[in-house]
């Protein structure tokens, strides 16, 4: 005889799995030149690479911000220099290492729009110097802004507070 005190099946016969759709061909960029070759991250690397469609050509001007990508960055950025602003505000005055100019409200400039061009000017720069890609790119006081209690990553906007001197 069936247990009584086990509750019934209300959903029916168990489903049986679908079958996975297939793989999609990995991700190229750069036109017919680089579709042979999938896209390669950065970190990691051992060897230079060339990857010659991530921003505009040497030298040229690279290309003012979609309003999107600026009110992306400002969302983004906004979090994360509100608390570097509030660990530093007894710091005194602060100095933009991307600018070259002195900030007056830490939180504004850092997730202003003219903080982000300077910092995609400096990234293209960057991209094109053989020796970045030979290393860890995220690694640089380029990048790692000292502020005293603090250090901002401009890049990954990582804060590193100091533990208090006791």
């Amino acid at each position: 005889a069936p247990d009584s005190t086990a509750p019934a099946n209300v959903h029916g016969p168990p489903a049986t799995a679908a079958p996975h759709p297939p793989s999609p061909p990995p991700v190229t960029y750069g036109g017919p030149a680089a579709a042979a070759a999938p896209l390669t991250p950065y970190l990691g690397m051992a060897a230079p690479m060339s990857v010659p469609s991530l921003g505009p050509p040497p030298g040229a001007p690279t290309a003012q911000p979609t309003r999107l990508e600026l009110w992306h960055w400002r969302c983004v950025a906004a979090g994360r220099a509100e608390q570097l602003s509030k660990v530093i505000a007894s710091a005194g005055q602060h100095h933009c290492t991307i600018c070259r100019v002195a900030m007056g409200d830490v939180c504004e400039h850092l997730s202003s729009g003219e903080h982000w061009q300077r910092l995609r000017e400096k990234m293209a720069q960057a991209l094109e110097d053989p020796l970045f890609h030979t290393g860890d790119p995220l690694v640089g006081p380029e990048w790692v802004q000292d502020f005293g209690p603090a250090t901002f990553h401009h890049l990954t906007l990582e804060v590193v507070v100091r533990p208090l001197d006791v």
